[in-house]
């Protein structure tokens, strides 16, 4: 009996991304599928602290493009300088937690890692920090190789089948527009997430600041810590 869980690979995601990706025996990243033109999403913000609330970071990307292009050809505009920003809005931020000094210059290189493309930017930062979580490398596989053909909520199910899954992890915010019960029709068990978000001692802040990125959890607790509490909390 596998469990498939399914996302777009994030930016520096939170807590209960990589929380799918540890209760999960398949985590698909979905980078076939076409990036909404208008709005920032989770693909290229994510929330830090910052002097006692919760501040977006923001990675700028070109939009000036025609028909489908898919979450792999997004370009990231303005490298030098957001990149600059955020290095030194980390390091303003978190210079005094229990890690910083052991993990910043870990950080810092994946943020100046050299590409001008949001997918390989997002990918690169995935795999180095699920393997400093230790997580293995292997239950992570991607829609792009499956060659499918259909959307929505079928698009999903063609997923779990393709990889011989028989039950469908999803987060909480699906249920307005996936339809539950045509996962029942094609026999595979839907299972909603239900991260109970931990908190933990957390640096420059009065109270506790949910759903920052993984970032923020890391540079308080370090690796082993942050590991403990994804594999700790329920989901």
């Amino acid at each position: 009996m596998s469990k498939v869980a399914i996302h777009q690979p994030n930016f520096f995601p939170w807590l209960g991304y990589f929380s799918k990706i540890i209760n999960a025996d398949l985590f698909v990243i979905l980078d076939h599928v076409q990036l909404t033109k208008k709005g920032g999403n989770w693909f290229n913000r994510v929330a830090i602290s910052n002097q006692n609330e919760s501040q977006w970071i923001t990675v700028p990307i070109s939009r000036s493009y025609h028909g489908f292009k898919s979450v792999k050809d997004i370009s990231m505009t303005q490298n030098i300088i957001w990149r600059k920003k955020l290095i030194k809005k980390l390091s303003q931020e978190y210079n005094k937690t229990p890690f910083f000094d052991s993990l910043f210059p870990v950080i810092k290189s994946l943020i100046q890692y050299e590409t001008d493309n949001l997918y390989q930017f997002n990918l690169n930062s995935l795999q180095k920090i699920t393997s400093m979580l230790g997580i293995p490398q292997e239950k992570i596989i991607f829609s792009s190789a499956m060659n499918l053909q259909t959307n929505s909520t079928q698009m999903l199910i063609d997923i779990v089948k393709n990889v011989g899954g028989s039950t469908y992890m999803c987060g909480g915010g699906t249920s307005s527009y996936q339809d539950d019960q045509l996962f029942a029709k094609e026999g595979i068990e839907l299972v909603y997430q239900n991260f109970n978000h931990p908190e933990y001692p957390q640096q420059n802040t009065r109270e506790f600041l949910k759903g920052l990125s993984i970032l923020d959890a890391l540079f308080n607790l370090g690796c082993d810590e942050t590991h403990k509490i994804l594999i700790n909390s329920p989901c």
